[in-house]
């Protein structure tokens, strides 16, 4: 990657680990469960510059905690479907705050 760069991956599923390989980042695994006691430890470990999700996993706790901490959360190749639950009842409640502390998204059409 780039010399003045740590790239920390983390993923909630295998085939996350899969692409993780590709990739090669100087640390990869499982996101910890979302809640601010976990998410914090992990901030506290990592001390991120900043936080990016990609396409649609968003974490309602540690984004929460990220943006408290002022770090700033971004996603990239975001993509929701027209019929996703995250446009119902409960996900879009559930998922506003996360979505509204995001500094930059790029979506994919």
């Amino acid at each position: 990657m780039l010399p003045d760069l740590e790239l920390v991956v983390t993923y909630s599923s295998p085939s996350g680990e899969e692409i993780a390989d590709e990739i090669h980042p100087d640390v990869h695994w499982f996101v910890p469960f979302d809640r601010p006691d976990h998410t914090g430890a992990m901030l506290d470990v990592l001390r991120p510059d900043a936080l990016v999700f990609a396409k649609l996993d968003v974490w309602p706790a540690l984004t929460r905690e990220a943006a408290s901490r002022g770090i700033p959360v971004g996603m990239v190749n975001a993509t929701v479907r027209p019929n996703s639950g995250r446009l119902r009842f409960p996900g879009r409640q559930l998922l506003a705050t996360a979505y509204g502390h995001m500094a930059a998204v790029g979506a994919v059409s």
